[in-house]
């Protein structure tokens, strides 16, 4: 990214607007600098998509349903603590999603300068960086896999890629517990984040995926008949 320090993989950034010439000024600002761009008309479309394949950044304009994407963002929050930069065209609105609580600190009043908008990105992803200094607790490594935790990626055999938060989430709780057997419920309980519901069938299928996607890396996901799983050399 041109300005930016260098990165193993490209950064994404999440857009939600209603107004289609605020997507594409956003868009046309950071594909130039080389960042991955997903358009979203509104903050439902965007957290429907997080869920499955979380991003780096959030653009929320809040012009339209400051209430609405307030909610959505603090649903986000409690997922992870994504920053977002929020757009308005009123001094008003920050003062309302601020009563939400939650990040709220970056802001752009419509119209913003493109410059001073890329500057500020740089800037979050500086602060990110210096807050995950400690390497430890960045990257869980077994074998030839590595898992970045705060950008939620992995890395076989030095490629890098995304999964699904599902996915990812297994991933990271069977490395952290290497070697351990791990019951179903359990795993299945921290993949939900403790809210509840039975997903058992859906996060079996993300299994099958992700043991498709680890075939070929060093490490496998063991079955323990009856009971759960546990991750393995292979």
């Amino acid at each position: 990214m041109k300005g930016c320090e260098a990165m193993e993989l490209k950064r994404s950034i999440y857009v939600a607007s209603a107004d289609e010439e605020t997507r594409k000024d956003i868009q046309e600002i950071l594909t130039v600098n080389d960042i991955d761009v997903e358009l979203f008309q509104d903050g439902k479309e965007l957290l429907a998509c997080y869920q499955e394949q979380p991003c780096d950044l959030a653009v929320l304009d809040l012009n339209l349903s400051i209430a609405e994407d307030c909610h959505i963002y603090s649903v986000i929050q409690d997922l992870d603590a994504l920053p977002a930069i929020f757009l308005t065209g009123s001094q008003s609105d920050i003062e309302h999603a601020i009563d939400w609580g939650g990040n709220w600190e970056h802001w752009f009043l419509k119209p913003f300068s493109k410059i001073s908008f890329m500057m500020q990105i740089c800037r979050i992803y500086r602060q990110q960086d210096q807050l995950e200094e400690d390497r430890s607790s960045r990257y869980l490594t077994i074998g030839d896999v590595i898992i970045n935790r705060r950008r939620k990626f992995i890395t076989i055999q030095g490629i890098a890629s995304r999964l699904p938060a599902t996915e990812y989430r297994i991933l990271e709780y069977l490395m952290k517990h290497y070697d351990q057997p791990i019951s179903r419920q359990e795993l299945y309980e921290y993949v939900r984040q403790g809210k509840g519901g039975s997903e058992i069938h859906y996060s079996g299928k993300a299994i099958v995926r992700l043991r498709h996607k680890l075939m070929t890396s060093g490490i496998h996901i063991e079955t323990i008949r009856g009971y759960g799983f546990r991750l393995k050399m292979k």
